[in-house]
Formats: C-alpha cells, sequence, structure tokens
C-alpha cells in the first residue's frame, strides 16, 4: 500500500501566518515609536518655541521700560530750574531708582559729560595768543593719566579730526594699519571711535578714560564745567605746572557752587584760559538699565542741553 506524502506547504501556512502577524505587529510598534517620537518632538519644539517667545516678551518689555527711564531722565535735565549752573548737588545729579506695578525695577543715572575735556577740541582751530593751544590742553591731561608717548596720540587724534590731508599720520599711521583706510577729517562721533584710531585691544585706554568725545555739527572748544570737572581735567588746562588756579576752583566750589569764573580766576588767567571754563554744562550722558529677575536691558543716551533747557539727543544706543 503506498503511502500518501504529507503536504509540507499546507503545514507550513500556519507558521506562515504567525510570521506575517509578527511583521505586521513589528511594523505597527515601529510607527507607533515614530508616532510617539513625533508627538514628543512637536511638543518638545512647542515648549521651546514658547519660552524663547516669552523671553522676547520679557527683552521688549524691559527694552521698553529702559527706553522710558531714559526719557524720565532727559525730562528732569529740561526741567532743571536753574540753568545758568550746573553742580553735582542739583536734582539730575542723584540717581533715581523705580519699581514699576509689573515688577520690572529700574536704575537711572545721569552723568555731567562736561566734566571731561573733549577730544574734538584738536579738530578746531583757535586764533593766537593768548589761548593756551588745545594740543597743549590734551597733552597735559593724557601725560597725567600716564598715556604712552601723550605727543604721538595727539598728532594721531588731531590728523584724524582736521579739515585738511596734511600730517605725518594722514599718509603713515592710517594707511599701514591692517585694514588701510582714510581719516574722515570730521569730528568724531563716540569714545569707540578714539578706541578703534588709537588701536586699542582694551575696553578702555588712557584716551577714553579721561576724555570725552561729543559730537557737534560746527568745530568748536566745548568748555569743561568748574562745578564738576576732576583736578586732572583743571590741571590740564590751567598747565600741569600751574596748580594754584585748579586748587582755588577745587577750594571754591567746596561750600558752594561757583557762579561766576572771576569768583576763583584773576583777569589774566581767565583771558588766557577761558574758553576752555564754564560754569554749566551742555552734554549729559543717561544710563537706565531695566531689570527682571536674572533679565536686564541696557539704554544709553548722550544728549545735548541748551540754556533754555531744550533737549537734543546726538546717541542713542540699546545693549
Amino acid at each position: 500500500m503506498q503511502e500518501s506524502i504529507p503536504d509540507i506547504r499546507a503545514q507550513s501556512r500556519p507558521y506562515a501566518a504567525a510570521g506575517a502577524r509578527g511583521i505586521i505587529l513589528a511594523a505597527v510598534l515601529i510607527l507607533l515609536g515614530i508616532t510617539v517620537a513625533l508627538a514628543m518632538q512637536a511638543q518638545v519644539l512647542a515648549r521651546s518655541y514658547l519660552i524663547l517667545a516669552k523671553a522676547e516678551h520679557t527683552r521688549a518689555q524691559l527694552r521698553a521700560a529702559a527706553a522710558d527711564g531714559a526719557w524720565h531722565a532727559l525730562n528732569i535735565l529740561a526741567a532743571d530750574r536753574v540753568m545758568l549752573i550746573d553742580h553735582t548737588n542739583e536734582d539730575w545729579a542723584a540717581p533715581i531708582s523705580l519699581r514699576l506695578p509689573d515688577g520690572i525695577e529700574i536704575e537711572i543715572s545721569i552723568t555731567d559729560q562736561n566734566r571731561r575735556l573733549d577730544a574734538n577740541m584738536l579738530a578746531y582751530q583757535p586764533p593766537a595768543a593768548p589761548w593756551r593751544p588745545p594740543a597743549a590742553v590734551i597733552r597735559d591731561l593724557l601725560a597725567s593719566a600716564n598715556a604712552p608717548d601723550p605727543d604721538r596720540r595727539v598728532e594721531i587724534i588731531r590728523d584724524w579730526l582736521d579739515e585738511n590731508l596734511e600730517g605725518d599720520y594722514e599718509k603713515a599711521y592710517y594707511t599701514r594699519r591692517e585694514s588701510p583706510f582714510s581719516p574722515p577729517n570730521l569730528p568724531a562721533e563716540s569714545p569707540e571711535e578714539m578706541l578703534f584710531l588709537l588701536d586699542s585691544t582694551n575696553n578702555a585706554s588712557p584716551a577714553e578714560a579721561v576724555m570725552a568725545v561729543l559730537p557737534a555739527q560746527d568745530r568748536r572748544i566745548e568748555p569743561v564745567n568748574v562745578n564738576t570737572a576732576d583736578l586732572a581735567t583743571l590741571l590740564a588746562v590751567f598747565g600741569l605746572n600751574n596748580a594754584p588756579a585748579a586748587d582755588r576752583i577745587i577750594r571754591g566750589r567746596g561750600a558752594v557752587p561757583i557762579l561766576t569764573l572771576d569768583q576763583v580766576l584773576d583777569p589774566l588767567t581767565l583771558k588766557r584760559h577761558a574758553p576752555y571754563l564754564s560754569v554749566r554744562s551742555s552734554f549729559f550722558s543717561v544710563h537706565a538699565r531695566a531689570m527682571m529677575g536674572p533679565d536686564a536691558e541696557d539704554v544709553y543716551c548722550l544728549a545735548r542741553r541748551d540754556a533754555s533747557g531744550n533737549i537734543q539727543v546726538v546717541r542713542w544706543v540699546e545693549r
């Protein structure tokens, strides 16, 4: 009797069906995992966008608050009760602290920029004697700050600012720089310009630390305020060997502000140095910082105020 041969294909069908179901289950699990991963990624991205949007909103709030703080300070300057003199006991000189209902804190300070000599005076060609030359004033100021080679620095700055293309540094100093350039032969706009000019790699140089840069359309000598200038600035004006004049100013303003220059200077000294001196200020810088927790935004403003209290914003920097 002939035995029948089992159909192997028929016996393998259940195993084949089970294998197919396993593959399908694995594919489903993989798809499910991909779906879950994509959902989690979308959730993380959404959370990140929310955090970024919240941070940007906070920064925008702080920038607006810092700007409002700066304008608040400018209003205080414009509302000064006595425009004929400026001194450090006036309302504008006191630090200001504000706290807004939303928790933002604002710190504001106003600084008299006429307490320093203006580097742009080197762009001005004064008349003949009896004036003390601006170059001599700036040279003595740099020497008092221990700036290296003050005479060379004065010439570098003067060639940069003057109206002509003549001078040792017009052709040599600038063209030898890594990126050669031509001097603008215009008054400087900012302390950063002085740092660039003197090739300082630090945040400040001796020149920048003791000089102001007060931009204006006209070439002029911007006088320092005898009520706010420090001893080094006054000595530079009078000459390092003429300390008595500077000492009289320091002593004279100790009790009350100096109202007129002839209170502290004799006629001859006043005639020689009057263009460099005043009892009031025209330039003020405002620094406003708005803070909320670890976040902060800053606004810097340089303003020019005339004798009537009108304010002109010269520089506005948001940091």
